[in-house]
């Protein structure tokens, strides 16, 4: 699940736009594999897909971010 602290951070960075970009990604991907127009849900539909789905792509998003980041961050050693 993400983490407070993260998106506090992602607020004021170029990772906002891009977990945003994906998450609309995700549903119509998921829309897709369903076989449903994304157009064809109804108001409560959104809204339920919107509560999941965003507590699951944050999660998975920041997971992911994590880990690339910590990767850059490690010292390299000269060759």
């Amino acid at each position: 699940m993400p983490t407070k602290e993260f998106w506090e951070l992602a607020m004021y960075t170029p990772l906002l736009s891009l977990s945003c970009v994906g998450y609309i990604c995700l549903i119509s991907a998921l829309a897709h594999l369903l076989g449903v127009s994304v157009t064809a849900f109804t108001w409560w539909h959104h809204v339920l897909l919107a509560c999941a789905l965003s507590e699951v792509w944050s999660g998975i998003f920041e997971l992911g971010c994590r880990r690339v980041l910590r990767r850059l961050g490690r010292p390299r050693l000269p060759a």
